[in-house]
């Protein structure tokens, strides 16, 4: 998510906004998700 910062506010590269609005809502749904997995079977 850092690179994905790190990207947006660099001026150099043109597509940097692009790719790094990308790779920060790739992180953010990755996190999202892996946040909301069951590390163990419920007992019901």
């Amino acid at each position: 998510m850092g690179l994905g910062a790190a990207l947006i506010f660099q001026p150099f590269w043109r597509v940097s906004l692009k790719w790094g609005f990308a790779i920060t809502l790739v992180c953010t749904v990755l996190e999202i998700v892996t946040a909301h997995m069951q590390t163990e079977p419920s007992r019901s």
